[in-house]
């Protein structure tokens, strides 16, 4: 779960409402290539600067960074996407 306010309400929350999954909070920043594996995913609470969706290639970008990703569902709370293994 990664978002503005990392240990917030909102943060919390969300990991409450997925449980019994893993969700893993405290994350102000998407993780890069590396730390994210094929298959995982990554939700984005809103809003989150700097960090941004194309469409056309498939994956999340931000100032020196890139995670291919696949956007599985958007609302005005955030967004969920799955990584890609490209």
């Amino acid at each position: 779960i990664v978002s503005a306010d990392p240990h917030g309400f909102r943060a919390g929350r969300a990991r409450y409402h997925l449980l019994p999954h893993n969700g893993y909070v405290g994350f102000s920043r998407v993780p890069h290539v590396g730390e994210a594996r094929a298959g995982d995913y990554v939700l984005i609470l809103s809003p989150l600067n700097g960090v941004g969706y194309n469409r056309g290639s498939q994956a999340l970008e931000w100032q020196g960074g890139r995670l291919p990703a696949e956007m599985l569902y958007v609302a005005a709370a955030g967004a969920l996407f799955r990584v890609g293994g490209g």
